[in-house]
């Protein structure tokens, strides 16, 4: 059977902060295990990613800090690279929209969509703060909500209903920039056709009932209101400037962030083909291609602009690959100890940054448990005593300690070498029956990005081995029938085996730690290997723990 090829992107974080919890459950953890289980199973994957550096947030940042932009964004998408990088979150790339080849890949994809008639240049009326002498890009104004009434709705999008917005309708609109009351003022922009896609996008959706119902439901809401055509360009200094130098329309307008942003994932895939000694065109055999499925994870805050605006984008070049899938997580909430549930918030503080989690703990509890949590079908809450409780109670006493006892008692009884197989029980041959399923039943939820499913089928594995354990009581056997005691252990090793390799997407660390104790090599630690059997009479590596016992901060 050929291989499969998949374009697997994460969505663009804003190069302007750190990284939390919230941001890792929405789609960068979901994607890192969807990429590990690919190449567990011997697919090609490319794993795309990178910062956010032409948001307004970005030039907010700087002009807080009184930094540059650019200066703003190279220290932030240091720090999110080696966040992630913390948790085993391992792109092939992460790059940014301010690093090359992303301007010139951008001005092609807006020369092309110029050239097939989807962009339009006209003349708007725009809200300028008269105070800084700006026209105010719609992320530099706030305002009450024009469709459900929410306050301090940012001028793009609103967090409460998650509608576009149209910063002209914000009710007691405010600049972020000075406080001042915006008035509105003449000026040109570019405008991409969107109402030219309708019927198309709606085909193309129709043919994804696949998708999760949250993506499926909100595009066909959008869809049935009808989409208005959206202003591609803005006036600010920081951007991309838009390549028309013989119009003097086009002088200090640069493309505006939703625009260049997804195109990101082109730039960045074109990047990482230049660095592996390929020319920038090798971006094509991942986005041009047929048979290669391309993949965005993202959260509910995006799903507007990858499953209708990013789409859209992609039809105007009329040459590239729609994506097959756009798996949208909801949001993650918090509720800090002795506090009500409320959402991640940078202001107020209740974020788990996660430079500061890696501090204190592993990686593998959080993606542990943010998987066990994760927001797929709607907002789910993080609860740091949670936390704490499913790694002691799951991740230590059940798979931690399968692991352990398994691998301890080997070394202590068959002078740490793989006992052999001797003749199996019914009982035996039924846990091998049942082990035999796990990489099937994991790997259909995985297929279908149900990724918490998939790790809770891993670990009512590991709850069935020690339930097996006890009932076989090799403890007994050895003192009784040790030829009958290292059957068990072979097939309780053999269990192991399995069940680390469909863990190792969700868990990598733990994952590498028993495919070490295991002595496996790294092909022999693959899904399609998960069911083989393990050699007789190989010596296992030193046993290790795989999970720490957790307490609370500040408890002693």
């Amino acid at each position: 059977m050929a291989k499969r090829k998949f374009t697997v992107t994460a969505a663009l974080p804003y190069s302007n902060g750190r990284l939390h919890v919230g941001h890792i459950a929405g789609c960068y953890l979901p994607a890192d295990t969807f990429v590990r289980y690919l190449r567990s199973l011997g697919e090609e994957a490319a794993f795309i990613c990178g910062s956010d550096d032409y948001g307004v947030p970005v030039a907010l940042t700087a002009r807080k800090e009184g930094k540059s932009p650019q200066e703003v964004s190279d220290h932030y998408r240091k720090i999110q690279k080696n966040d992630f990088e913390g948790l085993g979150i391992e792109f092939d790339i992460y790059s940014g929209t301010s690093q090359p080849p992303h301007d010139d890949i951008s001005q092609q994809f807006f020369l092309k969509a110029l050239e097939n008639g989807y962009l339009e240049k006209r003349s708007q009326k725009q809200l300028y703060d008269p105070e800084a002498g700006m026209f105010l890009p719609d992320r530099y104004v706030e305002g009450v909500c024009h469709h459900c009434n929410a306050p301090d709705a940012r001028g793009d999008q609103c967090e409460s209903c998650g509608k576009p917005i149209d910063p002209e309708l914000l009710n007691n609109p405010r600049s972020t920039i000075t406080g001042a009351r915006p008035r509105v003022k003449d000026t040109v922009h570019w405008f991409f056709l969107l109402s030219k896609f309708e019927d198309r996008l709606k085909e193309w959706l129709e043919s994804h009932e696949e998708w999760r119902p949250m993506v499926r439901n909100f595009t066909g809401g959008l869809l049935e209101s009808g989409l208005p055509d959206r202003a591609i360009t803005r006036d600010l200094d920081w951007g991309i400037p838009v390549p028309l130098e013989d119009d003097p329309d086009a002088q200090g307008k640069v493309l505006y962030v939703w625009f260049d942003a997804p195109i990101g994932y082109v730039s960045f895939t074109a990047q990482w083909c230049r660095q592996n000694g390929k020319n920038l065109e090798a971006y094509e055999n991942w986005w041009k291609d047929p048979e290669c499925e391309i993949v965005h994870f993202i959260g509910e805050d995006n799903v507007v602009f990858h499953a209708l605006m990013w789409p859209a984008m992609l039809m105007a070049q009329e040459d590239f690959q729609l994506p097959s899938q756009v798996p949208a997580n909801c949001f993650l909430n918090i509720r800090p100890q002795g506090e009500d549930e409320q959402k991640i918030s940078k202001s107020r503080g209740t974020a788990v940054w996660i430079n500061e989690y890696l501090r204190s703990y592993d990686a593998d509890p959080l993606r542990y448990y943010l998987t066990m949590i994760a927001p797929e079908d709607q907002r789910t809450t993080f609860k740091f005593e949670d936390f704490i409780a499913r790694n002691n109670d799951e991740l230590v006493a059940c798979l931690g300690n399968l692991v352990h006892r398994t691998v301890t008692f080997v070394h202590k009884y068959c002078d740490g070498k793989i006992p052999p197989r001797g003749e199996l029980s019914g009982e035996d041959r039924l846990q091998l029956e049942g082990i035999g399923e796990l990489p099937g039943l994991a790997g259909e939820e995985l297929e279908g990005y149900r990724f918490k499913n998939g790790l809770n089928r891993v670990m009512a594995a590991a709850r069935e081995a020690n339930r097996y354990f006890d009932r076989r009581k090799p403890w007994l056997l050895r003192k009784d029938n040790m030829p009958e005691c290292r059957s068990v252990l072979n097939v309780l090793l053999n269990t192991i085996k399995t069940i680390g390799i469909t863990a190792e997407p969700f868990l990598p660390f733990a994952g590498a730690k028993i495919r070490s104790m295991l002595a496996c090599g790294t092909e022999e630690f693959r899904w399609k290997s998960a069911s083989e059997p393990l050699p007789e009479n190989r010596p296992l590596g030193k046993p290790e723990i795989l999970f720490e016992k957790l307490e609370p901060p500040g408890d002693d």
